[in-house]
């Protein structure tokens, strides 16, 4: 393992060039004994450990496994140096690890470089053939517009790698800015450019990536909260000593905000050694994904589980929360969080997770039988005649009760099954029969099935539920109009009969009040008002 003492100076170290080169000097010879160096580096978040080693091993000219892009190519895209690291491996399974990089949540211009880089890196060296979720992740992530201009750029890169028009329409009809002919050449005109650029790296030093100083890492997406409390220099010190700030405590507390984290008060050194004694249920909407695991769930009080758990499903470590869930166990009250986590894992075809998050729930008692059906039909999808039987049981159940809820929860658990074909057909015949709500989750799940078949975005089912749901809401307002109007005709009767009852008074009230009431709507309405006041209301 690496020195500790090494360990210090990377740590307190600056990267750049003269950091590279001193860790250059001192690798080891033996390449098993780098590779632990590099996987040692990233569960206990010392990133400038973990790019210093990587370059300065690229740079030799060493070996390195590309596993270790599946938690540190986030690492490389927040510094901007993906390009330069990843095009220097040329073996192993370089897209599949980067695209576990994707599944984590960072940020999505970070997630659209990767892609981005991974789409070219497989045009170069794997003769265009592309990891299937590539695809799905880029479709995913042009369907949502974006401010940032980079993201749908590097989706356009994805696109022209690819030759995937579905993408292309998609990013395009997205972000408005790219819809004149002349800004779309624009974008398409630097894929080329993008392209050479990175198949040139190699033939780069890796150094000219770096200057001659250059920062520290401490934390990548994370807000930062005061680790002392905001003194003016001249105000009387904190601590009592009844001098100024700035000739007591000053120059010790700025020394302390250098070590600050996302929780006030606290730094770093006093985080990583008690990290449950610093959490509330607030501080994990701020808590940066680099310091998640270095949680023990198994200390933290109850009132603190579900948020932990909340966390990770925001973060998308589903592998972390797996094992969180061993340690910690099943309960009913953790089932909605289980629950969640259960169907996204499922959605992302994790069969693994899947899997051991179901048999977590078995050990402690609870049957299979009550699983959302998208998670029963993943089970059970490897065992073809098991499958169909529990799909025509649950079509006849649904056909039987024509409950929108059930139809809903089947055309996703087929959708997302190993048959996303078959998801395409059950999400047609399902969508025009449920609600405006329920039809546009159908929607997506479809989108997302013809996503895992390569088919073109746009389904002509689209147009079909675009028809129904304009005269559903035609009817709803008409229905809504008819009310009103019946509504009104009862107060004009009220107020005729208070002006004196009978035929001829109303005669009188649709000739004079009527018209005021035509000509006046405030008035109108405090009439209407009035007429709904309790009798002796005020």
């Amino acid at each position: 393992m690496m020195d500790s003492e090494l360990r210090k100076y990377i740590g307190k170290s600056a990267l750049d060039k003269q950091l590279i080169r001193h860790v250059q000097s001192v690798l080891p010879a033996d390449d098993g004994e780098l590779d632990r160096w590099l996987a040692d580096s990233l569960p206990r978040q010392a990133y400038n450990e973990f790019v210093s080693v990587i370059c300065a091993a690229l740079l030799e000219g060493r070996p390195v496994d590309p596993r270790h892009l599946a938690q540190g190519g986030f690492i490389l895209a927040a510094l901007g140096i993906l390009p330069e690291v990843v095009m220097r491996m040329r073996q192993g399974n370089v897209p599949e690890y980067l695209l576990q990089s994707v599944e984590v949540n960072i940020p999505r211009r970070h997630k659209a470089l990767i892609l981005a880089v991974l789409a070219v890196w497989c045009r170069l060296h794997r003769n265009s053939v592309f990891p299937p979720r590539l695809l799905e992740f880029a479709r995913e992530m042009a369907r949502q517009p974006d401010e940032d201009h980079s993201i749908p750029d590097w989706l356009v890169f994805v696109a022209s790698m690819t030759g995937d028009q579905g993408l292309a329409d998609l990013v395009r009809k997205s972000n408005r800015y790219l819809a004149p002919e002349a800004e779309w050449k624009k974008a398409h005109a630097a894929v080329s450019t993008f392209e050479k650029r990175l198949a040139d790296v190699p033939n780069k030093p890796i150094l000219d990536v770096f200057g001659e100083q250059g920062e520290r890492i401490v934390a990548y997406a994370s807000t930062m909260r005061r680790s002392v409390p905001r003194t003016g220099r001249n105000e009387p010190c904190p601590c009592g000593s009844g001098k100024k700030y700035k000739r007591c405590c000053f120059d010790k507390d700025q020394e302390r905000l250098r070590h600050s984290t996302s929780i006030e008060g606290v730094t770093d050194e006093e985080f990583d050694a008690a990290p449950e004694a610093h959490l509330t249920a607030d501080s994990f909407e701020h808590l940066p994904w680099e310091r998640i695991d270095r949680i023990d769930p198994t200390k933290l009080p109850p009132g603190l589980i579900e948020p932990y758990f909340a966390a990770l499903i925001r973060m998308g470590v589903f592998d972390r929360l797996a094992d969180s869930f061993e340690k910690i166990g099943y309960t009913e009250g953790l089932h909605p969080t289980w629950r969640t986590a259960a169907v996204l894992v499922v959605m992302r075809q994790r069969r693994d997770l899947a899997e051991r998050l179901v048999s977590i729930r078995r050990r402690a008692g609870f049957p299979d039988d009550d699983l959302d059906d998208v998670i029963r039909f993943f089970l059970i999808e490897d065992d073809p005649s098991a499958w169909l039987s529990f799909l025509e049981e649950r079509m006849d159940t649904a056909l039987a009760d024509e409950d929108p809820n059930a139809l809903w929860h089947l055309a996703q658990a087929v959708a997302f099954s190993k048959y996303p074909a078959l998801g395409v057909f059950v999400c047609r015949s399902v969508a025009p029969l449920l609600s405006t709500k329920e039809a546009s989750s159908v929607l997506e799940d479809l989108s997302k099935a013809r996503d895992r078949l390569n088919l073109l975005p746009e389904d002509p089912i689209t147009d079909v539920v675009d028809k129904v749901c304009a005269k559903e809401n035609d009817e709803t307002g008409q229905s809504s109009r008819g009310a009103r109007t019946e509504e009104n005709d009862r107060a004009v009767r009220k107020r005729a009969e208070a002006c004196g009852g009978g035929a001829g008074a109303r005669r009188e009230h649709g000739g004079r009040c009527g018209r005021r009431e035509r000509s006046d709507p405030v008035i109108a309405s405090q009439d209407r008002h009035a007429d709904t006041q309790p009798e002796g209301g005020s």
